[in-house]
């Protein structure tokens, strides 16, 4: 009974190896869509001039593309008795054709800058509002702003910091 075992171990090994070889690849294949969900850090830093409205170049790390073009896509701005209120839509657009994405942010400015910032606040993309590698792109954040209202026409810097998802 024991030679039995023995000879059946000895001509299992191989087929023992070969399976162990393919779960460590199948489990590599399906980690991958599980990586692509899960949120990475992300910082967009923006240069913009506002004439008349919104436009510039952007600088990214993370998952996103480093370089392109932004600008306004809407704006709102309203003014309460404490703060300087802005509900504000701009489009990214990436320097590399890898697609397109939409940011809303909501920063507020008022008489204590935070952090040095002009305008300081959340933004937030949510999924299907970008192209191309970024259709179905999400996230969220804090932004922080600094206005040069010396400046003709005004020129600004935007700095973006949190997590965004590609699904």
């Amino acid at each position: 009974m024991v030679s039995y075992l023995k000879a059946l171990i000895h001509r299992l090994t191989p087929f023992v190896s070969q399976l162990g070889v393919g779960i460590v690849v199948v489990a590599s294949c399906t980690a991958t869509p599980v990586l692509a969900d899960a949120p990475q850090a992300v910082t967009i830093v923006t240069h913009l001039t506002f004439a008349p409205d919104a436009y510039g170049s952007f600088e990214a790390t993370g998952p996103i593309c480093s370089t392109g073009t932004v600008s306004l896509v809407d704006g709102h701005f309203a003014e309460g008795p404490a703060a300087f209120n802005v509900n504000v839509t701009q489009l990214f657009v990436c320097d590399d054709n890898s697609g397109t994405f939409v940011i809303r942010l909501h920063p507020q400015a008022n008489g204590r800058p935070r952090d040095g910032f002009t305008f300081y606040g959340p933004w937030a993309i949510s999924g299907n509002t970008g192209t191309g590698a970024y259709s179905k792109l999400s996230g969220r954040g804090e932004i922080g702003a600094v206005v040069d209202f010396s400046a003709d026409p005004l020129t600004g810097m935007e700095t973006y910091v949190g997590f965004v998802t590609l699904k």
